[in-house]
């Protein structure tokens, strides 16, 4: 009977003892998986800050673009400027020596009505 109650005792032993080693690993897994969660969560958090960094470059190289965009229809635009600028000056000449053509012609007709008198 002896080695029964003995058998019994250690039975109980390994069995205190196994479920300690199994609760010590337990806590080791789920302290693991918590670590595992948190380092999840700190990668998609870098993930995001590099989505946005992208996000950020990309919507920085638009606005150089649309800038330098900007500056070539100022060009473009000070170009026309200055060829309208310089078509009006060539109409006014052209008006203005329209202008000494018909006085010219006014008073050749003038002229040449009052020698048919």
């Amino acid at each position: 009977m002896e080695g029964l109650a003995d058998l019994c005792f250690l039975h109980e032993v390994l069995h205190y003892q196994y479920m300690t080693t199994l609760v010590d690993r337990l806590r080791d897994t789920g302290a693991l998986i918590s670590q595992l969660s948190r380092a999840n969560v700190a990668l998609e958090i870098d993930l995001r800050v590099v989505e946005l960094y992208l996000e950020l470059n990309l919507a920085l190289h638009r606005v150089e673009e649309t800038a330098r965009r900007a500056e070539e229809i100022q060009a473009e635009a000070m170009m026309a400027k200055v060829i309208v600028a310089k078509s009006i000056a060539e109409g006014e000449q052209k008006v203005e020596a329209l202008r000494y053509e018909l006085h010219d012609a006014r008073r050749w007709l003038g002229e040449a009505t009052k020698e048919t008198r």
